[in-house]
């Protein structure tokens, strides 16, 4: 065991302690492994590389600050075709394995001072920017194997804080991922090509990303990836499976998580060709309430990032047991000739204190992942909206729709952000919520959807709104089928 007070750290906050920090990790490294520990006090920190078998034991009390010098950072090769990749890191893991950091204390990013000021808009939400180049990842695992990332705090990244790239045998255990709520791209963690990963037992606070599963172009497949048990936030997707899935991702499964005050509880996004198959997502509640317009508990949307891309696919994906509490709508939608088969949501509940009306700020969204291939579904007036999906199964479906009058909590007196823009709208106060139907649907071929029981939120909606469709089964009330083509 190695004190990094031995190796001439000083833990004041000013003198740079990284040196220090790395000569203990690369004694550790060359003995043939070992523990360094950082002890309570404030130790600033430029890059720190851990090798095979190196321990690196936070303690409670201590902080590893990043510097906010560039100079004291190792500069990365360039990462061409890469998004929200920059080239300096305050933790390297690279090329190695059986390497464990944790111990109770924490990682701050110092995330503000790379951002330019905040601007004087009276309060209102507003996304930050960065003024230049900035330490992002904060944490960068790549090429390796049976790391294991427990029991630690990590705090005010500057943009993504964890990125783990092309590794196997993960273990990401009792995060607290806390960043600023309008941070620029300040993700939690990042799963990126990665073969046989846990993530458990944590609590993210994030603007963008809670978990992303991609594949990115300098990436591999992604697969075997088990979320259980995590407490999210997000500004963005709590839990986001692509969008950049050049490669295959498949077999992931999601159990038992709670999604708190965010855009988008789970969105599962096809832009660059690769297959996106057996995903399982159960016991999965969550809410919308967040200054945002536009909001979707789940959102399905594939589609080619530009003409040149691969279709992406997406097969076997089924969601049971899970409840929202929400004002926006499930879209599940493709295009582009990309294809959506065998999706089943079970067990759905959907509680409406407020219905934010896509009619009035879904014409023409900034955002790229708000179903801008189909003007149709864009704006549809239904709690579940299907564009384009072979097979998709719903059943144990329960609707509950707002009293007369919104809820104020949710409609609110404040401006609201639009994503990919700083776009402002102002709250909607009307007395009366709009017409929804419980489900709005083109383009479908085959499967089953149960609406039995369920009501449209206004008697001049109709319950379903069904066209283009082929061989689809539609339950209206027990006892009552329909598989007409076209269905209204």
């Amino acid at each position: 065991m190695r004190d990094i007070r031995d190796f001439g750290a000083k833990g004041d906050g000013l003198a740079l302690d990284s040196p220090a920090i790395q000569a203990a990790c690369d004694a550790a490294a060359r003995s043939g492994g070992g523990t360094v520990v950082v002890p309570p006090g404030r130790w600033r920190c430029g890059t720190i590389i851990l090798r095979s078998r190196v321990h690196l034991q936070i303690q409670v009390g201590a902080r590893v600050i990043a510097s906010t010098d560039l100079t004291d950072y190792i500069l990365q090769a360039p990462i061409p075709g890469t998004l929200n990749r920059d080239r300096y890191h305050l933790i390297i893991i690279d090329d190695a394995c059986d390497v464990t950091i944790d111990g109770g204390g924490c990682i701050e990013g110092c995330g503000p001072e790379f951002w330019d000021p905040e601007k004087d808009k009276g309060g209102e939400p507003q996304w930050r920017s960065c003024r230049g180049k900035r330490v992002a990842p904060l944490i960068e695992v790549r090429d390796s194997m049976g790391v294991r990332i427990e029991q630690l705090a990590i705090v005010q990244s500057p943009g993504w804080t964890l990125h783990c790239l092309r590794c196997q045998h993960i273990w990401l255990r009792g995060l607290q991922i806390r960043n600023h709520p309008f941070a620029p791209e300040a993700d939690g963690v990042v799963i990126n090509g990665c073969h046989t990963v846990i993530i458990s037992d944590c609590m993210m606070s994030t603007s963008g990303d809670a978990v992303a599963i991609r594949a990115s172009q300098d990436a591999a497949n992604c697969e075997s990836i088990a979320i259980s048990n995590c407490i999210l936030q997000s500004h963005c997707s709590a839990l986001k499976i692509g969008s950049q899935n050049w490669f295959d991702i498949r077999h992931i499964t999601i159990t038992n998580c709670i999604v708190r005050q965010s855009s988008r509880a789970l969105g599962i996004y096809g832009r660059d060709g690769g297959r996106i198959e057996q995903i399982t997502v159960t016991g999965l509640s969550c809410d919308t309430e967040c200054p945002f317009i536009l909001n979707r508990p789940i959102q399905v949307d594939l589609r080619q990032r530009n003409d040149t891309s691969r279709r992406s696919r997406l097969h076997m994906l089924t969601i049971t047991n899970f409840s929202a509490v929400t004002d926006g709508r499930i879209l599940l939608t493709t295009a582009d000739d990309c294809q959506a088969s065998r999706l089943t949501l079970d067990h759905i509940t959907l509680r409406y204190p407020h219905i934010d009306d896509p009619l009035v700020n879904g014409q023409s969204p900034a955002s790229q992942e708000n179903a801008m291939h189909n003007d149709e579904a864009r704006v549809a007036r239904a709690a579940i909206v299907a564009d384009g999906i072979d097979h998709l199964a719903i059943s144990g479906l329960h609707i509950q729709w707002p009293d007369t009058k919104p809820l104020a909590s949710w409609a609110g007196d404040s401006m609201r952000l639009e994503h990919g823009a700083n776009n402002l709208y102002p709250p909607l106060l009307s007395e009366s919520s709009p017409p929804f139907a419980a489900f709005w649907a083109r383009g479908l071929i085959g499967g089953r959807v149960d609406l039995g029981g369920i009501q449209s939120s206004h008697g001049r909606a109709a319950r379903a709104d069904i066209a283009d469709s082929s061989g689809t089964v539609l339950i209206i009330d027990e006892g009552s089928m329909d598989s007409d083509s076209d269905i209204d």
